[in-house]
């Protein structure tokens, strides 16, 4: 996914950004080599933490792949690609592929889902 990075910092050995792409704005921990403000980017996301079905997972009734910031927390629309029996849940959100641990107990009913998380986090996938 292309990014530009659009604001910097760096708070207990962690580096977080703030990032643009046409698919909208997000937060994320930056993992690597230091970006560089306002420089795009070829990252890929990771989203760092079990997510649960009816919760966190919802059939989205949008089509349209997007990246959307709350107030603490990041949604992310896409197209489910597969679940595997592990309950490893994979989609893509604009072309890129992001794999999701989740619950098992639920698959989804829509082929878009939204997906709530506090921990995302990225790297230039050229690192």
């Amino acid at each position: 996914m292309n990014v530009k990075i659009e604001e910097i910092k760096v708070l207990n050995k962690n580096t977080f950004v703030n990032f643009a792409s046409p698919l909208g704005r997000g937060k994320a921990i930056w993992l690597g080599n230091m970006p560089i403000k306002n420089e795009n980017y070829d990252v890929e996301i990771d989203i760092d933490e079990k997510l649960w079905w009816g919760s966190t997972i919802l059939g989205a009734n949008s089509k349209q792949p997007k990246i959307k910031e709350g107030k603490d927390s990041i949604e992310l629309t896409g197209e489910v690609v597969a679940i595997e029996e592990d309950g490893l849940l994979i989609v893509s959100i604009g072309g890129s592929l992001i794999f999701v641990e989740t619950d098992l107990e639920k698959n989804p009913q829509k082929p878009f889902v939204t997906m709530r998380t506090h921990h995302l986090t990225m790297h230039d996938s050229n690192y």
